[in-house]
């Protein structure tokens, strides 16, 4: 499985965050990550997506955390594959 998306630094200080998502066991994994002032961090893109090991059927919704220093947030990420056209090309390029 692989996370796209974009996350966003508009401050003049560099961010550091972390993604937070459940692996197949219900082990709570985290990732880190920082951001550069004024810099966005692409996952997918232009650049590779993130990929999660996790097992998760197309039309799922899997719940990702997303915090720092200050607190979190819980997102609620639609799981998709390459039966909708537009993600085809997506799907393709993970190599599943």
């Amino acid at each position: 499985s692989a996370l796209f998306g974009a996350f966003v630094n508009e401050s003049p200080n560099e961010i550091e965050f972390a993604i937070a998502y459940n692996d197949n066991a219900g082990n709570k994994q985290w990732r880190q990550f920082s951001i550069h002032p004024y810099k966005v961090l692409h996952f997918g893109s232009g650049s590779d997506p993130l990929s999660i090991p996790i097992e998760v059927k197309a039309g799922a919704i899997e719940e990702i955390t997303v915090g720092d220093t200050e607190g979190s947030i819980s997102l609620n990420v639609p799981v998709l594959d390459a039966s909708i056209p537009q993600y085809k090309d997506l799907v393709a390029s993970l190599g599943n």
